[in-house]
């Protein structure tokens, strides 16, 4: 009897993927069908690339499935970031509470007459998300037999825990270290980025500032989203963070938009892309601080960051531009506020601008942020700035992403936090400037500024004479 694999051409293989990696494996070999154990323990990334390259994009019957613990960081969480965002990959959340008949306790057991009870605390939080998140209603059987496994397998450590039996996909990847942003504030505020909309856009370049253009872009594409658009008469406040600034892995250009008051900072636009010169970078940053008017700028000068300032002094200079309105250019470029850095233990001088990330600087406006976000002061909008929030963490008196992510968005966050806190909330106080729900309903009724589309100068200056007159 002929053997129908030889007929086809069709092998079995068995691979293993060590803790050591060749970067080889599965090479040369070309797969449509893949079953993938425990992806998360197996070796450095380059094992994974070098498999993920030998499999079929168009083979009318491929598969390939990757499952495992999460186990924290690396290629596996990445994987399945991807496939939740992908339009042919799925993501799928398979956790403990989905077998009632294996992971819960009798109730007339020894283990239920200890551990059971109603919910309380965090259990009473996450039964209502993984209630809101997949429908499903935790009983109180389960919620005993999740504090014994707490408590008498992991002894208590709620990390190790949550890593191998999460409630949701969220508590999966648990991080090493001290979680700086508490994990309870991001969560509320990711629920609340849904009743944000936003304006999409992306920018074009030429040779000069001038020749810049935006038009709008698909949200996947767009390096622009815009939240809010300028309104006149408001205050805004702009940090700034060029890629490779703050640290080697920042390896992103992003610019966060605040719209700031005595009371309250609020996310109005974000910018960031992985392409571009820091000359561009200058002109983006420009744009967007002569366009919402009355703005101030904190810019990460530490590397890179100093050819940005270069050119924005440039910018400011009515001489580096040939054209008729030049001189309105240089008014609203002029008016732009900058960050003035002070050590905070000088009694004079020791000033700068913008500011250096530092051992000793980091901790100060990492923690000006925190204590902005949890207090209710700082509103996010941008579900990504929220991602990278939920990945820093503290070692000892480092503050930084955990392995494998970004900072970037909140470096920029936390620049211009820093600048709101020192020099210009105070001010805003004085001047009664306060945000208030009864303020935001009247704002509400406004004509936005849609002052984004066209020509970069053009808008800008003519915007301005259209708001002098």
């Amino acid at each position: 009897m002929a053997n129908p694999a030889r007929k086809h051409r069709t092998r079995m293989m068995y691979l293993v993927a060590g803790m050591r990696s060749t970067g080889t494996l599965g090479k040369g070999k070309a797969i449509n069908y893949l079953h993938g154990t425990e992806t998360a323990t197996w070796g450095a990334g380059s094992d994974l690339v070098s498999l993920m390259s030998t499999l079929a994009e168009n083979h009318p019957h491929r598969l390939y499935i990757f499952e495992s613990t999460a186990f924290g960081f690396g290629p596996f969480r990445d994987m399945y970031m991807d496939a939740k965002r992908a339009l042919r990959q799925k993501a799928i959340f398979v956790t403990w509470w989905r077998s009632p008949e294996i992971f819960s306790v009798d109730v007339d057991s020894k283990i239920y007459e200890v551990y059971g009870g109603s919910p309380a605390g965090e259990e009473r939080k996450w039964m209502h998300d993984v209630k809101r998140l997949y429908g499903y209603e935790i009983t109180k059987e389960q919620i005993a037999w999740w504090r014994y496994t707490l408590h008498e397998k992991y002894h208590a450590d709620l990390s190790s825990a949550l890593q191998e039996f999460p409630w949701y996909e969220d508590q999966a990847f648990q991080m090493t270290g001290s979680s700086f942003f508490d994990v309870r504030e991001l969560t509320e505020a990711k629920k609340a980025v849904s009743k944000y909309p936003y304006g999409s856009y992306s920018y074009s370049f030429d040779l000069k500032f001038d020749d810049m253009s935006i038009a709008k872009s698909p949200p996947r594409t767009a390096t622009l989203r815009i939240w809010d658009y300028p309104k006149k008469g408001a205050y805004y406040i702009l940090g700034a963070d060029p890629a490779y600034g703050s640290s080697d892995g920042a390896d992103q250009f992003a610019i966060e938009v605040f719209r700031v008051y005595g009371n309250i900072m609020i996310q109005v636009a974000e910018f960031a892309t992985h392409i571009l010169t820091t000359m561009q970078f200058a002109w983006v940053l420009g744009h967007l601080a002569g366009t919402y008017r009355n703005s101030f700028i904190n810019l990460e000068v530490q590397g890179p960051g100093e050819a940005v300032l270069n050119e924005l002094h440039h910018m400011q200079d009515y001489t580096y531009y040939d054209r008729g309105n030049a001189d309105d250019l240089t008014n609203i470029m002029g008016s732009i506020g900058h960050y003035i850095y002070r050590r905070q233990d000088s009694l004079g001088g020791g000033s700068a601008w913008h500011w250096k990330t530092t051992g000793s600087t980091k901790p100060r406006m990492m923690n000006d942020m925190r204590s902005a976000f949890a207090g209710g002061q700082m509103i996010v909008k941008s579900d990504e700035m929220l991602n990278e929030m939920r990945y820093i963490s503290q070692e000892g008196v480092s503050i930084e992403a955990s392995k494998g992510e970004h900072d970037d968005l909140v470096i920029g966050g936390a620049l211009a936090c820093v600048m709101w806190k020192e020099q210009v909330q105070m001010y805003l106080l004085s001047q009664q400037i306060v945000w208030s729900e009864e303020s935001d309903r009247r704002e509400a009724e406004d004509v936005v500024d849609d002052s984004f589309i066209g020509g970069i100068v053009d808008r800008m200056v003519g915007n301005s004479h259209r708001k002098s007159k």
